[in-house]
Parts: structure tokens; sequence; C-alpha cells
């Protein structure tokens, strides 16, 4: 976190604000300011909806390149956690085809908690995840999972939160998660919780 400091984060919410709250904002001078508003608001509505679609979208990829940053920068882009760890290397085999490792012969000096050595070396999780992690293995970028799923977080607390309380909440929610650095922390790594 001491390098945080060089990243442009004002820039990027003051951007954010910008989209997110520039198409609401207007100005009402007299009466023909207010006659005017209300003959274009059908027009102004429809360009307010899509006005809403896209500061989603830039919310979620402003979640996806924090995620990234975070992920590469920060966390180094290596699994953390023992169980990532794990899970990181059942994802390694499923992207080389196989389902377990034979067991090296120095296994005394590499036990790790979540990691089954019986002969095999395998990790102990449950595969889906693994599989997911497999699929950016085998691309060559398995950060790019956790932050995507950090971005479509974003578009699904949107959507939720403009079904029960309206547009504007769901506008402020997905902006919260966005700027959120417990989704940035996550999504920069490689754990099972941004799924």
């Amino acid at each position: 976190l001491e390098r945080f400091g060089e990243f442009p984060f004002f820039v990027t919410l003051a951007a954010v604000l910008g989209v997110v709250v520039g198409p609401r904002y207007r100005v009402r001078v007299g009466s023909w300011a207010r006659a005017r508003w209300e003959r274009l608001a059908p027009a102004t509505r429809e360009w307010i909806a899509a006005a809403d679609v896209q500061a989603v979208w830039v919310l979620g990829l402003v979640a996806f390149v924090l995620a990234l940053y975070f992920g590469a920068d920060v966390l180094g882009g290596v699994p953390h956690d023992p169980h990532d760890v794990a899970d990181h290397l059942q994802a390694r085999l499923f992207a080389s085809g196989r389902l377990f490792a034979p067991t090296h012969p120095l296994a005394d000096f590499f036990r790790q908690r979540f990691v089954v050595d019986d002969g095999r070396t395998y990790g102990a999780g449950a595969p889906g995840w693994a599989l997911l992690l497999a699929a950016g293995i085998a691309v060559g970028a398995p950060s790019m999972i956790n932050a995507t799923l950090s971005g479509a977080l974003v578009l699904v607390t949107f959507a939720l939160g403009r079904q029960t309380a309206g547009r504007a909440m769901g506008l402020l929610a997905a902006a919260l998660v966005a700027l959120s650095p417990f989704v940035a922390v996550t999504g920069g790594g490689m754990t099972a919780q941004s799924l």
C-alpha cells in the first residue's frame, strides 16, 4: 500500500463522479428555462437512461482497473492465502490437463495447508473455482478472472439497487462498490471470494 499514492486515485474518483453526477446537473434560470426543460423532458429521459447505463459501465471499468492494479502492483500477482495457493495449484494442474501431480521427492519440505499429498499432489478444495481460474491460466492472465468478476459485481449491484430502491440508489451503490478497497483487493487476488 506504500505505492498507492503514485496511482492517480483522485483523478479516477473525479472522473467517476463527473460521469455519474454530470448528466443530471441542470441549471434553471427563470420560467424560460423551466418551460424549455419540460418541453424536452421525453427526449431527456431517454438520454438520462442511456447516461445511467454508460455511467455503470464506466464504474465497472473502474472496478476492473483498480482490481488489476491491486493484483499486479500491490499483491504482486501471486496467491497469498493458503487456500488460494491450493486453488492456484489445482488450476495449474487443470490447465495442464491433469487432475493431480506426482509427489515431489522433497515433499516434506513443501507442506502446505489445503494441499493434499498422498502419493499424488492436488488441491483440497472444490474444483469449481480452480476450473474457472484454469481458464485464466490457460490464456496467461489468471488475474483477469477476479478483475472481470469485480467489474460484473458493479453491474449486478446497479441492477439490484435500481430494482429495489430506484435509479439514484442503484448508481450510488454501484459507485460505492466500484470504489470499495475491499472489492479492489479481493478482485486483485486469486481468491474465490469474488465469485
